[in-house]
């Protein structure tokens, strides 16, 4: 082979790898925006699901809340004494490190 034609194709394979790699490189970038993309997406759901459990929870404090006001009124009309001092005997037993049963049975 002559240096004139060594040096042509030697400047066409320069010319073909750099369209190859711009190719690739564009390949990488979709990639990596469709990663993103997910990546944003999970964060979204993630977020969502954060807040439902924190609604869950409310949920659950609230209900436990009116559990225990409904189970004082409860024993309040069976033993004849008011919420408020079940309420602050209910506050000594737990200070003590007794249960609500010991208070329901003892009233």
């Amino acid at each position: 082979m002559k240096a004139e034609s060594i040096s042509i194709k030697l400047v066409a394979d320069i010319v073909d790898l750099q369209r190859k790699m711009r190719e690739a490189q564009n390949s990488v970038n979709g990639a990596m925006e469709n990663i993103s993309k997910a990546a944003s997406l999970a964060k979204t759901a993630f977020a969502a699901i954060g807040a439902s459990a924190a609604v869950a929870g409310l949920a659950s404090f609230i209900k436990s809340a009116i559990d225990a006001a409904d189970e004082m009124g409860k024993l309040a009309q069976k033993s004849g004494v008011a919420v408020e001092r079940l309420a602050g005997l209910q506050l000594a037993y737990q200070q003590a490190g007794l249960d609500a049963g010991s208070l329901q049975s003892s009233v």
